[in-house]
C-alpha cells in the first residue's frame, strides 16, 4: 500500500518549506531551528514506522494512521512559518472593508459580543467547541484510517490546498480582525481575538526577531480557516457513520464560535465557506475517464 497522503502532496510540502527558505532573508527574522529540527525527526520517525507497517509488517489502519499523522505534523510547521513570512509585506489592512461587507449582510459584532457577555455559559461552550479542532482532527484521522482510507486521502489533500488558498488570501488582504477594529477592549471575553495582534504588528512594521514554533499565533483573518475546517470536517465525519450528524452539529457551532472566539468578520466565515465548498465540488468534479471508463479488452 503507498503511504498518505498522495506523493504530489507531500512534494508541495517540500516546495512550500524551500521557498520559507528562500523567502526568509527577505522577511528579516531568524528562525529558532530547534523546535523545527525536532518536528522534522519526528516526521520522519511516523513516516519510517509507517513505512514498516505497510511493507515489513502490513497492518493498513497503523500505516496510514502514522503517515497521515506524519504528514500533518510536518505540513503545520511549514504552514505556520509560511503565515509569518508572508504577513512581513504589510499590505494596506482591509478590516474597513471587511466590516463594511459585515454591515451589508445586516451583522452587528459589537451587538453580538454585549449579548454573549450577558450569556457567559454560551460563550463557555463557543469557547469550548472553537479549540475542539485538534481533538476533532485526530479523531477524523483515526476514524478514516479505520473505516475509509481513500477518504483520508482526499481528506488530506483538501486540508493542504484550502490551507493554502486561506494564506494568500491571508497574505493579499490582510486585517487585524474585529476586537481592534471595533475597538473592544481586552477585558471582554477575555483576549480571545487578539492572541495575535503583538507578532502580527511586529511583522508588518519589521520589528520581529524570531520565529519560534512553540510560540506560534495564528495570524490568519481573511478568510477564515476554521471556517474551512468546519466545512471539510463536517464531509469527513458524514463518511463515519452515525457520527456525521454529530460531527455537523458541532462545526455548525464552531463556525458561531468563530465569530467572538476567533475574532473573525461574518466576512471572513463566508469566505472561508465558499473556499472549502469550492474545493470540495473540484475534488469530488467526475473527471473524464470516469464518466468514459476504458472498455474491457479481455477476450473470450
Amino acid at each position: 500500500m503507498s503511504l498518505l497522503p498522495r506523493p504530489s502532496i507531500w512534494i508541495a510540502t517540500v516546495g512550500l518549506a524551500a521557498l520559507n527558505a528562500a523567502l526568509l532573508p527577505w522577511a528579516g527574522f531568524s528562525v529558532v531551528s530547534m523546535p523545527l529540527l525536532a518536528i522534522a525527526s519526528l516526521s520522519a520517525v511516523l513516516l519510517a514506522l509507517a513505512g514498516f507497517y505497510a511493507t515489513r509488517r502490513p497492518a493498513p489502519i497503523i500505516a496510514a494512521s502514522l503517515s497521515a499523522t506524519a504528514f500533518l505534523v510536518a505540513y503545520s510547521a511549514v504552514a505556520a512559518l509560511f503565515s509569518y513570512i508572508i504577513t512581513t509585506s504589510a499590505l494596506p489592512l482591509r478590516d474597513q472593508e471587511l466590516a463594511a461587507m459585515d454591515q451589508a449582510l445586516g451583522f452587528d459584532f459589537p451587538a453580538h459580543i454585549g449579548w454573549l457577555v450577558e450569556r457567559p455559559h454560551i460563550s463557555t461552550l463557543l469557547e469550548w467547541v472553537y479549540f475542539s479542532c485538534s481533538g476533532q482532527l485526530i479523531f477524523i484521522l483515526i476514524g478514516l484510517a479505520i473505516k475509509d482510507r481513500p477518504a483520508l486521502e482526499r481528506f488530506l489533500t483538501i486540508y493542504t490546498l484550502t490551507s493554502l488558498v486561506v494564506l494568500i488570501g491571508s497574505a493579499l488582504l490582510p486585517a487585524l480582525g474585529t476586537y481592534p477594529f471595533h475597538e473592544i477592549g481586552a477585558d471582554i471575553l477575555q483576549p480571545f481575538g487578539r492572541y495575535h495582534l503583538a507578532h502580527y504588528h511586529a511583522l508588518r512594521d519589521g520589528s520581529f526577531a524570531s520565529f519560534d514554533l512553540r510560540e506560534v499565533e495564528g495570524l490568519v483573518t481573511f478568510p477564515s480557516f476554521h471556517a474551512v475546517l468546519a466545512v471539510i470536517m463536517t464531509r469527513a465525519f458524514w463518511r463515519l457513520g452515525w457520527l456525521g450528524p454529530v460531527g455537523a452539529v458541532l462545526n455548525g457551532v464552531m463556525l458561531v464560535s468563530t465569530l467572538a472566539i476567533g475574532g473573525h468578520f461574518l466576512t471572513d466565515i463566508v469566505a472561508g465557506i465558499v473556499i472549502a465548498l469550492m474545493a470540495l465540488w473540484w475534488l469530488d468534479r467526475p473527471r473524464t475517464a470516469d464518466l468514459n471508463p476504458a472498455p474491457d479488452r479481455a477476450g473470450p
